[in-house]
């Protein structure tokens, strides 16, 4: 034998001991045997990771929709693609306002007011600070009606508003996104339906009936001459009857240049005395009794006199 045939067989057996040696080598490293600490560990940080990356994807997710939000309000910007709107211009946005909050609606508003148009997204018109100027801002009663060109637009803008979910869209389930809809007048202006069967006009007479017959009155109720007449009566104005200061002998202590004060309807006069009455009270007065002294038959004198002169 040759020797480089056994330096040949000498050098394959060396070789099958190396590679055997080298398997089982890593075999050994492949099944490490770990302790209970090591396992808990372990286990810990499993979570961990899947506790970030719960997170991450929905942060990501919210990024994704704030994004697709901003989008939807650039492109609302250049709203409406045809002045007057359509009905695809009106389909179109109520889609992209499915997502928004009412904030997102602001931002959308203030935009476009900041553009030089109206808030509402489906108006042409430049709002009223590009027509009045800010000098005259103030003399709008809200701050939101600068926004917008006139009232129409401002409470169509708000029919929308209230429409929208206040719960974020990233938060929301697919179901939970609402289904928005426009003002009527805008629904009427974008459809343009005209009716089938053309109207014709309702003769008076027949109107009359038929409200009667709602009412509940009879057809006798309806007849013209039981409720006017054709029959005109001139009316003369009639003087009133002067009045006439009373006379002398009939006033009193309490009339006011020759005029009594009345009480209500009734004239408050004293009583009238009799000429008899009248004598009788002078008679008296006249001789009074021993009894008074003189200051006190005086006294009685006046004031019988005055009574008398009344």
């Amino acid at each position: 034998m040759s020797t480089y045939a056994i330096y040949g067989r000498s050098s394959n057996a060396a070789g099958a001991w190396l590679n055997e040696t080298a398997g089982g080598a890593r075999r050994q490293r492949s099944q490490p045997t770990l302790s209970d600490e090591q396992k808990a560990t372990a286990e810990t940080n499993r979570k961990h990771l899947n506790t970030a990356l719960w997170h991450a994807n929905k942060i990501q997710h919210r990024k994704d929709v704030e994004a697709r939000i901003f989008g939807n309000i650039e492109t609302l910007l250049e709203f409406p693609s045809a002045n007057p709107f359509t009905s695809v211009d009106v389909s179109r946005f109520t889609s992209l306002v499915r997502s928004f909050q009412p904030s997102d609606f602001d931002n959308l508003i203030e935009e476009r007011r900041i553009d030089g148009k109206c808030g509402y997204a489906l108006c042409s018109n430049a709002p009223r600070t590009e027509s009045l100027g800010t000098s005259a801002a103030w003399k709008l009663k809200a701050k939101a009606a600068s926004d917008y060109c006139s009232d129409d637009c401002t409470r169509k803008s708000l029919y929308v508003k209230t429409q929208l979910n206040e719960v974020p869209a990233w938060e929301r389930d697919p179901a939970q996104h609402p289904k928005v809809v426009v003002h009527l007048d805008d629904r009427a202006s974008a459809t343009r339906v005209q009716p089938a069967i053309a109207t014709r006009a309702v003769p008076p007479r027949a109107t009359q009936n038929d409200l009667a017959l709602e009412r509940g009155d009879t057809t006798s109720s309806m007849r013209p001459s039981q409720v006017m007449t054709s029959t005109v009566v001139e009316h003369t104005n009639t003087d009133r009857a002067t009045t006439r200061p009373p006379d002398a002998e009939v006033a009193s202590h309490t009339a006011i240049e020759g005029y009594e004060p009345t009480s209500g309807s009734v004239v408050m006069q004293p009583p009238k005395m009799s000429s008899v009455e009248a004598v009788s009270l002078e008679i008296s007065i006249a001789e009074p009794s021993t009894a008074m002294d003189d200051e006190e038959a005086d006294s009685w004198r006046d004031l019988f006199s005055n009574v008398s002169e009344r």
